[in-house]
């Protein structure tokens, strides 16, 4: 039943048999799937009233907070919601609600109660959404969203464990044995060493620590050189993750033009000076850097400073997070770098409603794949689970179909960009799919799936 992923004009390709080896999810965030699929699902939200609906259950709360992922704003007409939208139904306790491209928080007026807010309300690399007398409106962007994440209760040591292993489940039914963490902490670590050592953990993992605020950058380096002087079969640490901008959804993504009727173009988490210095700091350990670069200006900053480091002698691996937008200029001149994109086609699929509107003339610069190959340039795909669902065939179909929207197609054989492909992997791992549907999964040579 084998058969490659060749080239093909339908999704219909997808109902075919084909079988891979270490299926890879290039991009996920592996404790926030299970964490996430555990939370209140807003994905189906299209009205501002069916929050009067919901049914909540207790795995729902956290703490005393309510907590929810999926709204989006185009889903009922493109009206930011407020807090007073959550106050009639949700007037008691706090509620804190992720939009789906998970760098917007929207909270009601409980929540804002418990914040020690400052009079500016200016965050670098981040937005609070204000009325037109400067008061909060209940949405909280990017760097802004500190604000909610500090109230609302740490993990423990068993919840964390639970939602690794819960998003292990996951990715399993989906098909995939190996994926790359890039929301990795120092606590996930130590729990996925306990979950290998009691044969509990069936996945590759590959980690990129995203780096906090709280800890001195060279603190923090040294702990993930720590940790990867004590690599695994299966645990395999590879650096560190950043935060450059935001996402297009929120309008937080660096553009070199502004978004459409907004009179903005996004914003850059970081200065190009301290985004050099920690691009500098990182390579000298050996590590390699992530950075989360979704607009073509925030591709173009990232790429001119890593050849700025190069021309000075400092040399290493970037990694270009999404991606999702790059000018051909600036791909022609990833060729002089060590470098890497991880893409999710599957986004496609969820910006098509407004991604033109959005950006303009910009859109030529969306989803350069095919520009990529061309230019011989690595890239994967994956899902950015949760805030899409992992899966080959979400990914196949976005293929497929993004052509019809002007991307350009792209060409050959799909398979390796599902695949890992460095040589440090473990063998016996093989993935079987049939009807648009995994049939069997193996790991280490054993049935895991199906």
């Amino acid at each position: 039943m084998e058969v490659q992923i060749l080239e093909a004009e339908s999704a219909e390709a997808t109902t075919k048999p084909f079988a891979l080896e270490n299926v890879y999810d290039s991009h996920v965030h592996l404790m926030g799937t299970g964490l996430f699929d555990e939370r209140l699902c807003l994905k189906h939200i299209n009205s501002l009233d069916q929050l009067s609906r919901l049914e909540l259950n207790p795995q729902h709360y956290h703490g005393q907070w309510l907590l929810g992922y999926g709204w989006h704003e185009s889903n009922w007409g493109g009206t930011l919601p407020t807090k007073e939208d959550l106050d009639k139904y949700f007037p008691d306790f706090p509620v804190a609600f992720t939009k789906a491209d998970a760098h917007c928080v929207w909270v009601n007026s409980k929540a804002l109660s418990l914040m020690s807010l400052p009079k500016q309300l200016e965050v670098a690399g981040g937005v609070v959404v204000q009325d037109k007398n400067h008061k909060p409106t209940g949405l909280f962007i990017d760097a802004a969203k500190k604000w909610v994440e500090k109230l609302i209760p740490q993990l423990s040591q068993k919840q964390i464990q639970n939602y690794i292993l819960r998003a292990q489940n996951i990715f399993h039914e989906n098909g995939f044995t190996h994926v790359r963490d890039v929301g990795c902490e120092f606590q996930q670590w130590e729990i996925l060493k306990k979950l290998e050592i009691n044969n509990q953990l069936q996945l590759f993992v590959e980690s990129f620590y995203y780096l906090k605020d709280d800890i001195p950058l060279n603190e923090f380096l040294d702990k993930i050189v720590s940790l990867k002087n004590q690599d695994s079969a299966l645990i395999k640490s590879r650096g560190l993750k950043i935060f450059f901008d935001g996402a297009l959804g929120s309008e937080g993504a660096l553009l070199s033009g502004n978004y459409q009727g907004s009179g903005q173009c996004g914003f850059q988490i970081y200065s190009d000076e301290i985004l050099k210095d920690i691009i500098a700091a990182t390579w000298q350990r050996n590590l390699e850097v992530a950075v989360h670069c979704i607009g073509d200006l925030a591709v173009e900053k990232v790429v001119d400073i890593s050849l700025d480091l190069q021309s000075e002698g400092v040399f290493g691996k970037i990694h270009l997070e999404h991606a999702q937008m790059a000018k051909p200029t600036d791909i022609l001149k990833m060729k002089n770098l060590n470098v890497s994109c991880h893409m999710q086609p599957c986004h496609w699929l969820s910006d098509r409603p407004w991604l033109k509107d959005k950006l303009g003339e910009l859109y030529a610069f969306v989803f350069p794949w095919q520009a990529l190959k061309q230019a011989g340039i690595d890239f994967d795909f994956g899902s950015d689970s949760p805030i899409e669902k992992p899966s080959i065939f979400t990914n196949l179909v976005a293929l497929y179909e993004s052509p019809q929207a002007g991307i350009n197609k792209l060409q050959g054989d799909l398979k390796p960009y599902f695949q890992y492909g460095r040589k440090d992997s473990v063998s016996g791992c093989k993935t079987y799919f049939e009807n648009g549907k995994v049939k069997e999964v193996y790991f280490l040579n054993k049935k895991i799936y199906g």
